[in-house]
């Protein structure tokens, strides 16, 4: 695989843009997080102001050894768009 340019477009800027793909499709908010830990993502509730569903992404920081942060990112970011047990 070759290697993006990440002088045009930072890996926090790309996964930014991502998750507002998502959050267009789902009418919801995903707050990403990056911390010590697993990849995972919660269902947060119902903003009452929009009523759009709130998530938190977390992007485990350092990296889950054999497990490439874009990788963890669309994964998450999939269990959102199908509503698949988080």
């Amino acid at each position: 695989m070759t290697k993006r340019n990440t002088d045009i477009l930072t890996d926090k800027e790309l996964f930014e843009k991502m998750s507002r793909m998502v959050e267009h499709i789902v009418n919801g908010k995903i707050k990403l997080l990056y911390n010590k830990g697993d990849n995972y993502c919660n269902f947060l509730g119902e903003e009452k102001k929009t009523l759009k569903n709130l998530y938190r992404v977390n992007i485990a920081t350092p990296q889950v050894k054999g497990i490439p942060k874009y990788t963890a990112l669309v994964h998450e970011l999939a269990h959102i768009i199908y509503k698949t047990p988080f």
